[in-house]
């Protein structure tokens, strides 16, 4: 049986003869994209933490209230994809660190774990747009929490994207104060 790759290029046999190639060349690209960074022992140096830096740098908090947080920023090209719109990815780190702040503007000292995080994309947020993100903790339990996060594009209120994240608060959770803010 044989079919068409998404992009209508050569045919894909199901039997792995040409699909071997399709492999090969995605494994080069990963090598090829990870050689990006030439001296990894500069991340090994940035420490714990940098990710979430990056994430949300030039993030400015415009409302904090008890269970919602409400912060805008400028997209900037770390974040981007090819295409120079938001990668998935980084909205979706907003998300579970955005998300985290609202548990934070509860009280409790610390966000705990990730359990479970989905998010729907609607539109891009293209680089250099100002998108505003509004979390939300719809319930702060005994062991779980429950928060949404909303990005929209800031000048016309267009939802980019919805995310949902679930996160174990619960007795045995870590207690890493702070540990996204």
């Amino acid at each position: 049986m044989e079919s068409t790759n998404q992009k209508g290029r050569e045919p894909v046999d199901s039997a792995h003869g040409k699909q071997d190639s399709f492999v090969a060349y995605a494994a080069k690209w990963m090598e090829e994209f990870g050689a990006r960074i030439p001296d990894r022992s500069l991340l090994e140096e940035v420490g714990q933490g940098f990710y979430d830096s990056l994430i949300i740098h030039g993030v400015s908090v415009d409302l904090a209230e008890p269970g919602r947080v409400v912060c805008t920023m400028r997209v900037f090209p770390a974040l981007c994809n090819s295409g120079k719109r938001m990668h998935g990815g980084a909205i979706t780190s907003l998300v579970d660190t955005l998300g985290s702040a609202a548990i934070f503007s509860t009280g409790l000292p610390y966000s705990g774990v990730s359990v479970d995080i989905n998010v729907t994309f609607m539109a891009a947020a293209e680089l250099g747009e100002e998108i505003e993100i509004e979390s939300k903790a719809l319930r702060v339990g005994k062991s779980l929490a429950f928060v949404t996060v909303d990005i929209r594009k800031k000048a016309t209120g267009k939802l980019v994207a919805q995310g949902r994240h679930t996160k174990f608060i619960g007795p045995s959770a870590p207690k890493i104060r702070n540990s996204k803010l």
